[in-house]
């Protein structure tokens, strides 16, 4: 069993069977790059919010049980909308020009 016992800017701290105590920072190596750092570029964000305005577009047009599939469309539309892929942090990727890129 873990539990959070403590966040903050840095990541958090599990206790693992109350003897093990382990950080682990999302994004990479502490002190890298800032949680929440923009790492998408224009491009990427415009066709991320087309993809998720067309998404949610089946919330209207389609009736059923596949109607609700539209609701998808807000993961697309929200990363687009802060220019933050919480996917690309945990594959060190950056879309934008403003860092580095993951080698090919």
């Amino acid at each position: 069993m873990a539990a959070i016992i403590a966040t903050g800017p840095e990541g958090a701290f599990i206790q693992v069977k109350a003897a093990t105590v382990l950080a682990f920072r999302i994004g990479g190596r502490p002190g890298t790059e800032a949680p929440m750092t923009r790492n998408m570029s224009s491009t990427d964000r415009i066709a991320r919010a087309t993809i998720g305005l067309a998404l949610l577009g089946v919330l209207v047009t389609v009736d059923g049980a596949w109607r609700w599939l539209g609701l998808v469309g807000l993961v697309p539309l929200i990363t687009a909308a802060v220019g933050w892929c919480p996917a690309y942090t945990l594959l060190h990727m950056r879309t934008d020009d403003t860092g580095p890129r993951r080698p090919a």
